[in-house]
């Protein structure tokens, strides 16, 4: 009877043992599995984290090589105005070009260290990189021409310039020869002028003898007295015209004596054809009709 029991005491025993060790393994197994999902999850946020930041790196060259290219179209569009102003700020565009020029390539060499240093293997990164890269090379060949385009036309512009200034030199050195030409030039007209201005007047000797041009002399008791013209004479009491001008003078009077002298050779008196009694003294040679004097005096009668 005791055997009995003891039989089937024992087998409870065993299967306790049993199970108790089954449910160890168990323990364990999960309690690594947990850490390795535990592993897996930090691997991932790492890689998350360095994904987020080569994508945040990766975008801020694409920025700055979009922004060089940005900026090189403004300077092509710049380059085809004239002027220096516009040369200075093509210049400074330039020299702005060139800054972002280093922080772009310098921005694509971290990028290809994190990217190596990460060990994420993505063809799509690898090809941004590799065509920023070669985005920042063919600037780098445009900004060289562009520099060359620019060093260029300020040599032209000084060129021109120094034209400009010569030329300004000499448009004030003729400026001043004209200013001195055109002062003898007036001096002349002036001179000439002068030379050319004579002076008439026409009436009855009491006419003139009023305005203090005529006077009578020589002659004894009245008698072969002549008119002479006055020295005294004032010279706004006659008519002043250019010898240029004067071609003939009217005489409207039957009988009419010249004061003056006159070359009898250098003047006619021609009968007008309607009124008897007008006439015309007219100036055949000019420079003998007034060589002797720069006045001519008519006296009338009737």
């Amino acid at each position: 009877m005791l055997n009995k029991i003891k039989l089937p005491m024992a087998l409870m025993l065993s299967g306790a043992v049993v199970l108790s060790s089954c449910s160890k393994k168990k323990d364990e197994q999960i309690a690594q599995q947990s850490s390795q999902i535990e592993t897996i999850q930090q691997e991932l946020a790492e890689r998350d984290s360095t994904y987020n930041e080569l994508i945040g790196m990766l975008n801020k060259a694409e920025e700055q090589v979009a922004e060089i290219s940005r900026r090189e179209n403004l300077v092509v569009s710049t380059s085809g105005e004239e002027g220096k102003k516009k040369e200075g700020q093509l210049l400074e565009e330039l020299q702005l070009i060139d800054e972002l020029v280093k922080e772009s390539n310098a921005s694509i060499q971290n990028l290809k260290a994190q990217l190596k240093k990460s060990n994420v293997q993505l063809n799509a990164f690898q090809n941004r990189i590799d065509k920023l890269s070669d985005m920042l090379d063919v600037q780098k060949e445009t900004i060289t021409q562009l520099r060359a385009e620019v060093a260029s036309k300020n040599q032209q512009i000084e060129l021109i310039s120094s034209k400009y200034d010569s030329i300004q030199i000499q448009t004030v050195d003729q400026k001043q020869l004209i200013a001195e030409q055109t002062r003898e030039i007036e001096l002349l007209n002036d001179t000439n002028n002068k030379l050319n201005k004579v002076h008439y007047a026409v009436g009855t000797f009491k006419e003139l003898k009023e305005k203090g041009l005529v006077d009578k002399e020589g002659g004894f008791l009245w008698i072969g007295r002549t008119i002479d013209l006055k020295a005294t004479a004032n010279t706004e009491d006659f008519v002043e015209t250019d010898i240029r001008e004067f071609s003939e003078l009217k005489i409207d009077a039957s009988k009419f004596e010249l004061v003056t002298e006159h070359p009898k050779d250098s003047y006619t008196i021609v009968q007008d054809e309607i009124n008897e009694n007008v006439k015309y003294l007219k100036v055949t040679d000019a420079k003998k009709f007034w060589e002797i004097s720069n006045y001519l005096v008519v006296t009338t009668k009737g």
